[in-house]
């Protein structure tokens, strides 16, 4: 028995895989982007995994090589941490109100934005600016409500 158990360590430590761009990519996709084994047995449910995972590593290659083109720093936690952490939300309370609402927005994701060819809002709103425009567009609408109404 020990001689079979040495032979299985002797052929483990000299037989390694090749590390091909491919397994890199697999590596960069279960450290980065934190992806855990996922539980799926039909083969449509496989294939639909493998297909979404390998479109976030080439969006995030896209990013990553488009951000050095134009001379932007940015590592890979920052790509996604700040796509993660990014939110924009339309928020119209009455019609002719538009307000966006957002969260999370740095220097990197204006960044990604900005190579991506997306301009982001002019106005960005965050979460107490925004809560004291709701509260004063409804005292207006309650006061002026209030008036009109006999």
């Amino acid at each position: 028995m020990g001689a079979i158990r040495e032979a299985m360590v002797t052929v483990a430590s000299t037989t390694r895989m090749a590390v091909t761009p491919e397994v890199m990519g697999f590596r960069h996709l279960k450290s980065s982007f934190r992806a855990r084994p996922v539980y799926v047995r039909l083969e449509n449910h496989v294939r639909g995994h493998f297909l979404i995972c390998f479109l976030a590593l080439c969006l995030h290659r896209f990013l990553e090589y488009r951000l050095k083109k134009e001379n932007k720093k940015a590592t890979t936690d920052q790509i996604i941490d700040g796509l993660n952490n990014a939110l924009i939300a339309l928020i119209s309370p009455a019609k002719g109100i538009e307000l966006y609402g957002t969260s999370g927005f740095n220097s990197v994701v204006k960044d990604i934005m900005s190579v991506a060819g997306q301009t982001p809002p002019l106005i960005y709103e965050e979460a107490g600016s925004l809560k004291k425009k709701m509260r004063l567009y409804r005292s207006v609408r309650d006061l002026f409500g209030s008036t009109t109404t006999s």
